[in-house]
């Protein structure tokens, strides 16, 4: 008992505290990682070839794109 006459449930503070701890831990050590650090696979190669049509109808190629970055996002 406590001086407040609530018994402490030691379960439930050792399930929290296992829970919160190795969080912090992975929370800390993840921030201090630098995500630019990972090398990109198709970085400095060239974009293949492509021809898309527009939503106004004008076609759109990577000739277009010549001598400029491209990102492709899926």
């Amino acid at each position: 008992m406590t001086a407040n006459g609530r018994s402490v449930n030691w379960g439930i503070l050792l399930a929290g505290l296992a829970t919160v701890i190795p969080l912090i831990y992975l929370l800390g050590t993840g921030f201090g990682n630098n995500p630019n650090a990972v090398p990109f696979a198709l970085e400095s190669r060239p974009a293949p070839e492509f021809e898309l049509q527009t939503l106004d109808g004008t076609t759109f190629s990577s000739a277009d794109l010549q001598g400029e970055g491209l990102g492709i996002n899926f």
